[in-house]
């Protein structure tokens, strides 16, 4: 009896053995490599890198370094120059310039050789702030004779109208006639207008006051 019992639990401990060696044999199965990156064909180019842009850096450094020279060289040209016949504003201290002006009778005045002088400018003539401005050196004509002074009156008006103004008003003192602003433009630092200033010339012929854009009462 005990031979048949053995033959009969045969084919069950078959059947777990194999069950075991099919899972045994499926854990020891390697798994499937990862796919690989697809390969570049032979003519493809490489990808261009972005980073660092050597070339467009250089050229904002090379366009860099232009714009701070060009700035260099409009800020030394632009410089106001220190003496008297330079095309910039002068400054206390600096001489006249050598030029000749006609005053409202026509006469010829050297400015160079001006000395011990109050000069004020006025945009026009016979308006009524410079009438203002003019009126205000009339009525102290007398301290500034008094200190040595003379008095100039300078607009870009014509010998004309300095004239006749001069009689309207009775200044005591001369009106020179700049239409080309050759002496107003280095005074006041603009030839494109008359700014109404004043200014203050020793016995020197130098420079001693320069006061641009003042009111007409000062």
């Amino acid at each position: 009896m005990a031979p048949k019992a053995a033959s009969a639990q045969a084919p069950a401990e078959r059947r777990q053995s194999s069950r075991i060696a099919s899972k045994a044999s499926a854990a020891e199965t390697p798994a499937a490599p990862a796919p690989s990156a697809p390969k570049r064909k032979k003519n493809e180019a490489e990808p261009v890198k972005v980073e660092g842009k050597p070339d467009e850096n250089k050229q904002k450094q090379e366009a860099t370094s232009s714009s701070i020279k060009k700035a260099k060289v409009d800020t030394e040209e632009k410089k106001p120059s220190s003496g008297g016949g330079g095309t910039g504003q002068l400054k206390v201290g600096d001489k006249l310039p050598t030029l000749t002006l006609k005053d409202q009778d026509g006469n010829e005045v050297q400015v160079a050789s001006l000395k011990k002088v109050v000069i004020f400018s006025y945009p026009k003539a016979n308006t009524p702030g410079c009438t203002k401005q003019g009126q205000c050196f009339r009525d102290s004509y007398s301290e500034w004779s008094k200190s040595g002074y003379e008095v100039y009156g300078l607009s870009n008006d014509n010998p004309t109208p300095l004239k006749n103004w001069k009689e309207k008003q009775s200044f005591p003192y001369k009106l020179l006639s700049d239409p080309d602003r050759k002496l107003i433009g280095p005074l006041t630092g603009s030839k494109s207008s008359t700014k109404r200033s004043h200014f203050v010339v020793d016995q020197d012929g130098k420079l001693s006051l320069v006061s641009v854009g003042v009111k007409p009462a000062e």
